[in-house]
Formats: C-alpha cells, sequence, structure tokens
C-alpha cells in the first residue's frame, strides 16, 4: 500500500499485488490501482520491480528497491503536447520481522 499525500492537491492510496521471484536479489510484476479521494482510478496501473533485500541483523532487514510503474493509456487534457507517464521509483524501507 503506498501513500500518496498531496497527490494533485488530494489525499491517495495505491494497493497493489505483486509477483516476486527471488530472496536476497528479487524482481517481478504487480498491478495495482489508485484511491483518490474516495474514487478509484478508471484503469489500473502496471509495474515492475527489482530490490535487494539485505539482513542488517537477527530480524532486521533492509530493502532497497527500484519500481518502473506504466499504464495503458493516460487521460491528460494536453493535445498539444505528448506526455509521457511512464515512473520510475527509487525506493529504500526498513523491516521487522518476528
Amino acid at each position: 500500500m503506498e501513500l500518496l499525500p498531496d497527490r494533485f492537491d488530494e489525499d491517495a492510496v495505491a494497493p497493489a499485488a505483486w509477483f516476486l521471484l527471488g530472496k536476497t536479489l528479487y524482481a517481478g510484476a504487480g498491478i495495482g490501482i489508485v484511491n483518490s479521494d474516495g474514487d478509484f482510478a478508471d484503469e489500473p496501473f502496471f509495474a515492475l520491480r527489482a530490490g535487494l533485500n539485505l539482513e542488517l541483523l537477527p530480524s532486521l532487514y533492509a530493502d532497497l528497491s527500484v519500481n518502473y510503474r506504466f499504464n495503458d493509456e493516460a487521460d491528460l487534457d494536453d493535445d498539444d503536447r505528448n506526455i509521457d507517464t511512464d515512473t520510475l521509483f527509487l525506493g529504500a524501507a526498513v523491516r521487522f520481522s518476528l
């Protein structure tokens, strides 16, 4: 679940499901949808992800990843420009395991 505060002047969340292969080095594909102020987007987004999952201490992990997100089509009202809505995200997370 991604939290997107103040996305286009509205709060949004983006739940997604992933199919990942690998343990320390991993890669996979996912699908999700953006919900902005209670309304879901018309089309889902698709994503590719690759990452590095490192055990820092017993039960403490660091996850470094890169995500490439794209839509089949985007509804943008600017006909004068060809706008590419594909997005590349770099991420880092610390995770605790029980």
